[in-house]
């Protein structure tokens, strides 16, 4: 889930019995990390963000949550947003049948060659965007794709996509998208 510096989000979740839920932060970064607050035996979460720090450059503080129950543990990421995203990340291409994923990255309109990096989710993306998901047939719902783009008169810009895996499933969120094609005139 994605969410705004010095806001709040409501977290839920269920299991059979009435034991309670244990949330945690995983990451726990005490200079970054957002407060987590059980309610309802822990069946409820409060996940409060911190306010966004003008002294740090960074665009992003990702979380990971854990929940777990006498049995089983499930793990959700939230990205919180510190500062509005320069970078616009995009697919380049329909994804392909077996998986992978082409992306680019744009500022202002214009390409430009990011760092890509891998936020959550399981694969591998290349210097050139292209991810190539893991040859599992237990994957994860999705990914988060991050673009790094830095620039020695301006500094560094940064952008993201959380995206599916299996996208062909989707066709008209890929279609959405896709990079916007050059235009003749």
């Amino acid at each position: 889930t994605t969410m705004q510096a010095g806001t709040e989000r409501i977290l839920t979740a269920a299991a059979l019995g009435k034991a309670p839920l244990k949330w945690t932060n995983v990451t726990n970064d005490p200079g970054q990390s957002g407060e987590l607050v059980e309610e309802a035996q822990g069946r409820r979460c409060r996940y409060l963000a911190k306010p966004a720090n003008p002294g740090k450059p960074n665009t992003y503080w990702l979380d990971e949550i854990q929940v777990a129950g006498a049995d089983d543990k499930q793990s959700l990421h939230v990205l919180v947003i510190q500062r509005e995203p320069a970078v616009l990340v995009t697919l380049a291409e329909t994804p392909r049948a077996d998986g992978r994923m082409k992306f680019v990255a744009r500022i202002n309109g214009n390409l430009v060659t990011p760092e890509w990096e891998l936020g959550v989710g399981p694969g591998t993306i290349d210097a050139d965007g292209l991810y190539t998901p893991p040859q599992s047939a237990d994957l994860p719902p999705g990914i988060l794709v991050l673009a790094t783009f830095k620039s020695d008169d301006f500094g560094t810009f940064e952008g993201h996509l959380i995206m599916p895996l299996q996208a062909t499933r989707f066709p008209g969120l890929c279609s959405q998208l896709l990079a916007p094609q050059p235009r003749s005139v």
